[in-house]
């Protein structure tokens, strides 16, 4: 009959568990061997490190999906030198938040540059600021352009005056945001970085629990979201499982996600615009509350060249004091 298991998402809004109904018997003498095809080995490794994204995702609440560039013009080409110093500037900023963690994975520009997605949390609301004029991307022509910030989108000054561009948004759809950050793991990216991991984390994030593993329990439901010669995968909600499969006190006491968290036939921008919101400061202000705002002019460092440095006219920033 096999044998069945359950894994558990804490951060998943609607979806907390992984069922997987194994065929067969368990292995025993490890794992099976695997052919040596490179091939094989390297879709095996991009279907692991999404899998690792998506687990992550779910397990550690994150609050805001993340765009983060570089305007050193020798080392936005350098992959590696990107990765080192954004990791450390990261783990440096624990000294000023704490609670802070990230999760990034890297995508290449046209051009060769390198820039990273992810998602974050624990950026204190005083780090953040509300620029007078903005730059963006024409979707068009693709070229950069200033416009008024008519909508009050946020910048973090910190990591801007220290790296480049910085862009912010809310996550709506939590399950659609893990699906959505584990495909920037592409076939390309996984050429460009052999024997280099895929993506870059927190220290200490919370991992599936595994809540459930018994033999010659059959699968729950009558189809699963996944199945193949060895198993079959469904996700499924409390109402689904606690009563069924797990006994009613559950939680007192204590492979894949398929895309179907995405609409179907989406442009990347469309999926961009139905998973994630650009955070302006009218929704950070109904996040937490805020003491006051005061405007001052904006003294830092160079700001880089996709976000113009102000003129004397329009260089007032709006800076929040908590």
């Amino acid at each position: 009959m096999g044998y069945l298991r359950l894994y558990e998402y804490e951060a998943a809004q609607d979806k907390h568990f992984r069922v997987i109904g194994f065929k067969g018997y368990r292995p025993i003498g490890g794992a099976r061997a695997e052919p040596s095809q490179h091939e094989y080995k390297l879709d095996e490794s991009l279907c692991r490190s999404r899998r690792m994204i998506r687990d992550l995702i779910l397990c550690n609440r994150f609050e805001y999906f993340c765009t983060f560039t570089f305007s050193d013009p020798e080392m936005r080409f350098d992959l590696r030198a990107c990765v080192k110093s954004l990791t450390k500037w990261f783990n440096n900023f624990l000294r000023v938040s704490p609670g802070f963690r990230y999760l990034v994975v890297p995508e290449q520009h046209k051009d060769g540059a390198w820039h990273f997605h992810g998602v974050v949390r624990g950026i204190p609301a005083s780090e953040f600021s509300v620029p007078k004029y903005i730059t963006v991307r024409d979707r068009i022509t693709q070229k950069l352009k200033e416009i008024p910030n008519t909508k009050g989108y946020i910048r973090w000054n910190r990591y801007s005056r220290k790296f480049g561009h910085f862009d912010c948004s809310l996550i709506k759809h939590y399950e659609a945001c893990a699906a959505y950050v584990s495909k920037y793991i592409t076939k390309s990216l996984s050429e460009l970085s052999k024997s280099k991991h895929l993506y870059f984390c927190s220290k200490g994030l919370q991992r599936p629990l595994l809540v459930f593993d018994v033999d010659d329990v059959p699968f729950p439901f009558q189809s699963a979201q996944y199945e193949d010669e060895f198993c079959k995968i469904s996700w499924a909600s409390s109402e689904q499982v606690v009563g069924n499969v797990l006994p009613v006190w559950f939680g007192e006491c204590c492979t894949d996600l398929h895309d179907q968290d995405i609409p179907k036939d989406m442009s990347r921008e469309q999926m961009e615009e139905y998973i994630f919101e650009p955070l302006t400061f009218d929704m950070l202000k109904e996040r937490i509350s805020l003491k006051s705002i005061t405007f001052a002019k904006w003294g830092g460092p160079t700001v880089n060249a996709r976000e113009p440095r102000p003129t004397s006219r329009k260089g007032y920033l709006a800076e929040i004091r908590t």
